[in-house]
């Protein structure tokens, strides 16, 4: 069993490598870092991306906070500086209120969006965008009506 999960970490990791220039995964391995707290931010299919995210980081020691509500997550995002970052985490059928809080954190903190499309409306706020483009759906053997 491990050897499989370290098999499938590592075709994960080359595919990263890949797909992502390595400027950009330095300099965001560099903002986590340096950043005084973090906030990773998603809603529907990426609320638990983010919730996930959070809690790795805060086990790696990184100040990372998840507020519990939309107001809790305003009011937080209005006393960020620059030395807080936002990872603002949206995927197909964007939730207006995941760009409108990077567009509004993106005053004070650094924002980094994770999403899968060049085009996605969070890479308009973040000043680093990491695209995981997801493979486009495909019939499979049994997806056939009989």
């Amino acid at each position: 069993m491990f050897d499989a999960v370290l098999a499938q970490t590592r075709r994960k990791l080359e595919h990263l490598t890949r797909t992502i220039a390595s400027a950009i995964l330095a300099e965001t391995a560099e903002a986590l870092i340096r950043a005084r707290c973090l906030l990773p931010l998603g809603l529907g299919v990426a609320t638990p991306v983010a919730a996930h995210l959070g809690s790795s980081l805060r086990l790696l020691g990184i100040a990372a906070d998840q507020p519990a509500d939309p107001v809790a997550t305003a009011q937080q995002l209005g006393l960020f500086t620059s030395e807080d970052l936002v990872i603002a985490i949206d995927f197909h059928r964007y939730y207006r209120a995941t760009a409108d809080a990077a567009a509004a954190a993106s005053t004070g903190a650094k924002v980094i969006a994770l999403t899968d499309s060049e085009v996605s409306p969070l890479t308009t706020s973040a000043q680093l965008a990491l695209i995981a483009p997801r493979k486009a759906p495909h019939p499979g053997p049994h997806s056939h009506p009989r």
